[in-house]
């Protein structure tokens, strides 16, 4: 974070700084950057302490390293800031909030509001509401749109998960590129609901057989179960459109 806000406004002095920085001895400047507390109040340095402080403030260790390193590179401020926007993440996270978020406030909604009743019934239990709550648990546990997006993070967060290309295709059909029937199957708006009916019944049945691979593993079947979910669900849509 610290990364990306600097970046996003750094100054024509912080610049200068740090080609200054960058400019010394490799080991001095290696031993420099050790810890911030060695960074900020060395006796000897390139720069005065106020200057080193305002940019541990501004950047933190991390980024004052990587901003040096970059700095090497007789990058101009301009370029050094969108270096140190690129590399910091946060384009990253933009993509993120738009999959995870923007694409499905409604579904985000119903879920807040789900947690809102639950949270209520368990801290304030009256008779006969023991069902209800199970009711509850059972629409969060089992609703679809949610197991899209715990699968979506689940195959952020390990990469590995599955094979890189069905990955991929994963991704896309679980609507992290977006939510609409031809942007999950990566086709063409105005399709024929006939093109469209054959294209999403080749993939769940290509899933399912992924789904039942015995080899395969536990959780990469558990995945591959909520894309034919989601396959069946556009099936449900192209059979609605024809």
């Amino acid at each position: 974070g610290l990364v990306a806000h600097a970046g996003r406004t750094l100054t024509d002095e912080e610049h200068a700084a740090l080609r200054t920085l960058a400019g010394a001895p490799r080991a001095e400047l290696d031993a420099l950057l050790l810890s911030a507390d060695r960074f900020a109040h060395a006796a000897t340095a390139p720069l005065p302490a106020g200057t080193r402080q305002a940019l541990l403030d501004r950047f933190g260790l991390f980024g004052v390293r990587l901003a040096t390193a970059l700095a090497r590179s007789d990058l101009d401020t301009a370029q050094l800031s969108a270096e140190l926007v690129q590399r910091s993440g946060l384009a990253e996270l933009r993509e993120a909030i738009r999959r995870f978020f923007v694409e499905r406030p409604g579904v985000l909604k119903a879920r807040a509001a789900l947690l809102a009743v639950d949270a209520v019934l368990r801290a304030e239990p009256r008779p006969h509401t023991r069902e209800l709550t199970v009711d509850l648990e059972r629409v969060l546990c089992g609703a679809h749109e949610l197991a899209e997006l715990r699968l979506l993070a689940a195959l952020a967060d390990d990469p590995e998960l599955l094979p890189a290309e069905a990955n991929e295709e994963a991704q896309r059909l679980l609507g992290g590129l977006g939510t609409g029937t031809a942007e999950r199957l990566g086709l063409e708006f105005g399709l024929d609901a006939a093109r469209l009916w054959d294209t999403v019944l080749d993939t769940a049945r290509r899933w399912q057989e992924r789904a039942d691979d015995p080899l395969g593993a536990a959780a990469a079947r558990h995945a591959a179960r909520v894309v034919v979910r989601s396959c069946e669900g556009m099936l449900d849509t192209a059979s609605m459109a024809g």
